[in-house]
C-alpha cells in the first residue's frame, strides 16, 4: 500500500469539520497546517515515519534512555512547511501506575517488549544496558533501523504487543523491577478530567513504541510532540511534527518539559533525564527553595466563596413545627434518617434541610431563606488535602514549637507550587541516611485512586504533572495489627466522623463509633507496588477481599496486643488532634478559614493511623501517636449504616435537635 497516496485520501468536507469541533482543543496546540493531513492519516491509521526517518544506536555517553536515538534518514529533509510533516506514533502501553506491575507479570510478552525499547537486558534480569546491541540491528557505523512502519497486525492501543517480540515464558521479577524504575523516563499521562466518574478521571500512563521511546531529549528539540485521542477511533496516540526545516542525519529531539522556562523548577522536572541538572544551581539552598510557597487560594470550588457580608448574620432558628423536611440527594438518607421529628421532602423548595453529596454554591441565597445546609463556606481547607497541610502548618504556628508541621500531620508538600521544596526535603533526608518514603496523592480524590508510595525522586517528579498531587512522608513506622487469619502483622487505619455544628462559636462533636480499614498482606516496603500490604481502601475493589472488624471488637484485641498503650489513651490523644486542627481551621477568616455560616452544618469523615514515636535517653522509649491522614466531605456512608441503622438518626439529632443524648456522640469543642 502506498502510504503517502493513503495520507492524501480525499475525505468529505463534514467529516473534516466534525473532526476540528470535536478535537478543537486538542488541535490549538498543533500548527494549524497539519490539521487536514493529521486527519487522513488518523481516519486511514497511517504510520509513515518509517519513510523520513530510521533508528541509530546511541553511544554509551549519549544514553540517557533506551539504546537509540532517532535522525532524519530522508535524503530531502523534513520540511515544516509541508503539510505531511505530521507524524502518528502509537502506544506500546497503557496502564494506570497502581496495576503497572500486575499487567508486567501477567500479560504475556509486554515486558519482554517494554524492557527491549528500554535497552534492558533480560538475561537473568540484571538490568543491564545492553549497548544498543540486539538480534537483527545494524553493526557500529551501519545504516540503523527504520521505524514507523504502522500498526502491525496483533498490535493495538493499551497493552496489546507485537506478536513477534513476545517470549513464551514469565518475566523475571527483577527485570519487572527494572522496568518499573526505568519507565519514569520513558512515561508520559492523559486524563479525561470532564468525566463523571471519578475513576474515569484517574491519569492513564502510557510508553510510546520503539520508534517514539527512542526519541531523546533536547534544550533545543526539532520537534514537537503531544499526545492525541481521536475520538472516533476511542484511541490515544501521539503526534509528532517538527520546529523547524531539518536535513538528512539530523536527530529528532523534544523538549521533554516544554512548558517550563528556564531555572530552578526546570532543572527539578528534568532530573530524570538529567541526573546531575541540579549541579548547575549551586544555590538550590533554602533560601531560594523557601520562595516555593502555596499562594492563598480564592475558592476550589467557582462561586462557592462569597463576601461574609453576603452571608446570613443573625442567628438562625429552625421551625418549630415537627417533623422538619429533608430534602436530599443521598439513597442512604432517604432509607436510614427514620426519626419521627424529620421526614423526606421531594422538592428543594419544601425543605428546611438540605443535605446534598454536591458542593453547594449559593450561600447567598440562605440570606433570603431559613434553609439549612450540609456544607460550610469554604470547607475545602479542610477536605482538600494540600489545603489540610497548610491548616497544619498554621497549628504549629498557634502551637509555638518552631516545627513546619504540627506532630499529628506528616510532613506534606504540593507538588504544583512547592515542589523545589519537596526536592529539598528528599535530598537532605537522603545525604542523613533517613526513611525517603513518600505518599502521592492527588489533591482531591479519595478511595486511594491514582496513589502510590515510593522512594524514588523521579516518580515524585513524573508524579505531580498530570494532576494536582500533594507528597506526603510515608509513615515507615506504623503501629501494626496482627490478623490471625493471615499470621502476620498489617497497616491499619480508622476513621472518625465529626460534625460541626458552628464556627462562631466553635462547636464540634466526635461520633464514638469507629471504622477500622486492615491492609490484606503482612506489612514490609520490599514492594512498594504491592496495593494490598500499603493501601486499607477494599471495599471498591472487586479483585480485594475486606476485613471488617467492629470497633467494639476492635479495642479489647487492640488492647491485649499493646497493654502498654490502651485504645482510650489512644482515642483521648486522637479527640487533642481533631480540637488543635479545628481551632486552626477556623482562626483566619475565608478563604484561609472555614467561613461562619448560621445555616450551615456538616459531618467530616476524619481518616487516621497511628505511628510510633520515640524519645528519652538513647530514644529507648517509643509511645503510639496519632497522624491525621485526611479530611472527607460527604463520606462513604454505606459501612455506617449497615452496622449501625441509627447512624443518620443520630447525626441529624445532634446537628439540627441539640440532642446528644444515647447518640454516641461527645462533645470536643
Amino acid at each position: 500500500i502506498n502510504l503517502v497516496e493513503m495520507a492524501t485520501t480525499v475525505t468529505t468536507v463534514d467529516e473534516y469539520e466534525q473532526f476540528k469541533l470535536v478535537h478543537s482543543q486538542q488541535l490549538e496546540e498543533i500548527p494549524n497546517i497539519y490539521w487536514s493531513a493529521l486527519y487522513r492519516k488518523l481516519v486511514n491509521e497511517v504510520y509513515d515515519a518509517g519513510a523520513s526517518f530510521m533508528l541509530t544506536k546511541l553511544e554509551d555517553e549519549e544514553q540517557v534512555r533506551g539504546p537509540y536515538k532517532v535522525v532524519v534518514s530522508c535524503e530531502t529533509g523534513v520540511s515544516k512547511d509541508n503539510e505531511n510533516s505530521v507524524y502518528l506514533i502509537d502506544h506500546a502501553w497503557t496502564y494506570q501506575v497502581e496495576y503497572a506491575k500486575k499487567q508486567l507479570l501477567g500479560i504475556p510478552g509486554l515486558a519482554h517488549r517494554i524492557a527491549t525499547l528500554m535497552g534492558l537486558s533480560k538475561e537473568l534480569g540484571n538490568c543491564t544496558k545492553d549497548n544498543g546491541r540486539g538480534e537483527g540491528e545494524g553493526e557500529e557505523g551501519g545504516e540503523g533501523r527504520r521505524e514507523g512502519e504502522g500498526r502491525k497486525e496483533g498490535e493495538g492501543e493499551g497493552v496489546s504487543t507485537d506478536q513477534g517480540l513476545m517470549n513464551g515464558g514469565p518475566p523475571d521479577e527483577d527485570l519487572v523491577e527494572c522496568i518499573l524504575k526505568e519507565m519514569w523516563k520513558f512515561n508520559a499521562a492523559y486524563s479525561f478530567p470532564t468525566k463523571d466518574s471519578i475513576e474515569e478521571r484517574v491519569p492513564l500512563w502510557y510508553i510510546l513504541d520503539e520508534f517514539g521511546s527512542s526519541i531523546q531529549h533536547s534544550d533545543e528539540p526539532t520537534f514537537a510532540m503531544k499526545p492525541f485521542y481521536f475520538a472516533n477511533r476511542q484511541l490515544a496516540y501521539n503526534i509528532l511534527w517538527p520546529l523547524k526545516d531539518i536535513v538528512f542525519g539530523d536527530a529528532v529531539t523534544v523538549d521533554m518539559a516544554p512548558n517550563i522556562q528556564a531555572g530552578l523548577l526546570r532543572a527539578i522536572h528534568l532530573l530524570p533525564w538529567r541526573p546531575d541538572s541540579l549541579l548547575a544551581h549551586d544555590h538550590f539552598v533554602w533560601e531560594e527553595v523557601k520562595m516555593f510557597t502555596v499562594p492563598p487560594q480564592k475558592s476550589r470550588h467557582g462561586d462557592v466563596w462569597c463576601d461574609p457580608a453576603d452571608l446570613p448574620q443573625g442567628p438562625a432558628d429552625l421551625p418549630q413545627v415537627r417533623p422538619l423536611s429533608v430534602y436530599t440527594d443521598l439513597e442512604l438518607v432517604k432509607s436510614f434518617l427514620t426519626r419521627k421529628e424529620f421526614k423526606i421532602a421531594d422538592k428543594e423548595e419544601q425543605a428546611d434541610i438540605l443535605w446534598l453529596t454536591t458542593n453547594f454554591k449559593n450561600f447567598k441565597s440562605l440570606s433570603s431563606t431559613n434553609k439549612f445546609i450540609n456544607q460550610f463556606p469554604c470547607e475545602f481547607v479542610i477536605t482538600c488535602k494540600d489545603q489540610l497541610a497548610v491548616v497544619g502548618q498554621r497549628a504549629a504556628e498557634m502551637e509555638g514549637s518552631g516545627a513546619s508541621f504540627p506532630g499529628w500531620l506528616p510532613e506534606t508538600y504540593n507538588l504544583f507550587h512547592e515542589l523545589p521544596k519537596m526536592v529539598h526535603e528528599y535530598l537532605k533526608r537522603k545525604a542523613n541516611n533517613q526513611p525517603n518514603y513518600w505518599i502521592i496523592k492527588p489533591w482531591n480524590l479519595g478511595r486511594s485512586l491514582d496513589t502510590c508510595v515510593t522512594d524514588d525522586i523521579n516518580v515524585i517528579i513524573r508524579m505531580s504533572l498530570p494532576s494536582p498531587k500533594v507528597a506526603c512522608r510515608y509513615l515507615a513506622s506504623p503501629v501494626l495489627f496482627k490478623r490471625d487469619d493471615l499470621g502476620g502483622l498489617v497497616k491499619f487505619d480508622f476513621r472518625y466522623m465529626l460534625l460541626l455544628k458552628s464556627v462562631q462559636p466553635l462547636e464540634l462533636y466526635a461520633y464514638k463509633v469507629f471504622w477500622l480499614r486492615f491492609a490484606n498482606k503482612p506489612y514490609s516496603l520490599e514492594d512498594l507496588y504491592d496495593y494490598e500490604t500499603h493501601f486499607t481502601v477494599m471495599n471498591y475493589r472487586e479483585e480485594t477481599d475486606l476485613k471488617q472488624i467492629h470497633c467494639h471488637d476492635f479495642v479489647p484485641m487492640f488492647n491485649r496486643q499493646y497493654p502498654e498503650q490502651s485504645w482510650q489513651t489512644v482515642e483521648e490523644s486522637v479527640f487533642e488532634v481533631f480540637k488543635e486542627f479545628f481551632r486552626a481551621a477556623t482562626s483566619l477568616p475565608p478563604p484561609a478559614g472555614i467561613a461562619h455560616c448560621p445555616q450551615s452544618r456538616a459531618i467530616y469523615a476524619a481518616d487516621l493511623m497511628l505511628e510510633w514515636k520515640t524519645s528519652g535517653p538513647g530514644k529507648g522509649m517509643r509511645r503510639m501517636g496519632p497522624k491525621l491522614l485526611e479530611m472527607n466531605f460527604s463520606p462513604d456512608c454505606v459501612r455506617a449504616c449497615k452496622y449501625h441503622p441509627q447512624f443518620y438518626n443520630h447525626m441529624f439529632a445532634t446537628l439540627f435537635l441539640g440532642d446528644i443524648e444515647d447518640n454516641s456522640v461527645i462533645k470536643l469543642i
